[in-house]
């Protein structure tokens, strides 16, 4: 009896201490469970792939250091180079909180497949993970980016003429040098007067908020005017384009109008035609190519050009704009027609820059562009849509 008696008693506290390591096993197993769940991030983010870039919007949830977050962009099933610190995040910290926008600017084709896929790294949680075509700008002002022109009719006096005056055509180039906070526009622009009552040209650059504005005029209905503010690099601004014609009582009243809103973002918001008859063009032999050097973070392209001036031919504007505000940007006018030239700055390389040239004719007004976009990495090969050149 004694010895069973205490078999009894040895089991029954084997029992419990079997009880109490699985109780305690468990319960370590869900305090870690519940561990892991509270370390993993629950963000709603809202994505936007436009063909003029690339929108992250923080909907609601945790806020995200910029630090643990890797992106990864692929264009036609290639990998780019694209990555978080390409972009400008709202909110005046490195912490991509509820309310923020990541925004990046980049140029796609309507039919490319854009895939995003954003990922947390210390959980691996993936954040964001779509494919889809970009779409085009939307047309809602004052909502940041680029909207859709505004055309105005306005009273015409008259005049002596035909009274044919057709829409009023512009051009804007940004040529933003963003890391420097410096707004840089060449409005373009090409307006047919209605009659010989036609007075001036006034191209307004407006803001909305506490940055530079301006307005330049041109007594000429085919030219351009160039803007450079201060500061204000990133943010909206509207510029307006007006025609001007003199009363009978010696006032102006104006005819036509285009107002388009943009980004300072190195990114051109239209790139209306105003080629002409006779109009100066580049040779189809002209090139531009990419000689700068990562291991002395020197940005260098060569520029070996021609145009075609039939005549009518002022000068060109040759541009190394970076485009992610992590480099120089550098931009020069030359009155040759042909030459090659080399242009860049002393730091910026491994990130995308827009590298144009822009051929003035004898009026002032662009007539011809090339332009490439392409990572500053001396070497001119690239997946899709990088590195390409375009008419």
């Amino acid at each position: 009896m004694p010895d069973r008696a205490q078999s009894e008693v040895v089991g029954a506290t084997l029992l419990l201490g079997i009880v109490v390591i699985s109780v305690g096993v468990a319960g370590a197993y869900g305090l870690s469970a519940a561990t892991s769940w509270t370390d993993t991030p629950r963000a709603d983010v809202d994505d936007e792939v436009r063909t003029d870039g690339i929108a992250l919007t923080h909907q609601g949830g945790d806020a995200l250091a910029s630090d643990d977050l890797r992106l990864i962009v692929r264009v036609d099933g290639s990998e780019t180079s694209l990555s978080w610190a390409d972009g400008t995040l709202t909110g005046g910290d490195t912490w991509f909180d509820p309310g923020d926008e990541w925004r990046v600017s980049r140029e796609y084709a309507p039919d490319s497949v854009v895939a995003i896929t954003l990922v947390h790294e210390p959980s691996n949680r993936v954040v964001v993970d779509v494919e889809t075509n970009p779409t085009a700008p939307t047309g809602v002002v004052g909502d940041g980016g680029k909207v859709d022109a505004r055309d105005t009719e306005g009273e015409i006096p008259g005049g002596t003429g035909d009274g044919g005056e057709t829409s009023l055509r512009v051009r804007i180039d940004d040529l933003t040098d963003r890391d420097t906070d410096n707004p840089y526009y060449v409005v373009s622009y090409d307006a047919p007067v209605a009659n010989d009552s036609f007075d001036h040209v006034e191209v307004e650059f407006d803001s909305g908020w506490d940055a530079e504005t301006g307005t330049r005029t041109d007594e000429t209905e085919r030219g351009s005017v160039s803007f450079r503010g201060g500061y204000g690099q990133n943010e909206e601004y509207t510029i307006t384009v007006r025609t001007y014609y003199t009363t009978d009582t010696g006032g102006t009243v104006v005819g036509r109008t285009r107002t388009i809103t943009d980004r300072a973002d190195a990114a051109n918001p239209t790139n209306d035609d105003l080629s002409e008859s006779g109009s100066p063009s580049l040779d189809p032999s002209t090139t531009i190519t990419d000689r700068s050097d990562p291991e002395r973070t020197d940005v260098r392209y060569r520029f070996d050009y021609e145009v075609d001036t039939n005549g009518n031919y002022q000068q060109v504007l040759l541009g190394v704009v970076n485009r992610n505000n992590d480099g120089g940007t550098a931009v020069e006018f030359h009155e040759q027609a042909n030459r090659g030239r080399t242009v860049g700055v002393e730091y910026g390389t491994e990130t995308e820059y827009k590298v144009t040239i822009l051929v003035f004719d004898a009026d002032g007004a662009v007539a011809d562009t090339k332009t490439r976009f392409d990572e500053a990495d001396g070497g001119d090969e690239g997946p899709p849509g990088r590195g390409a050149e375009s008419p």
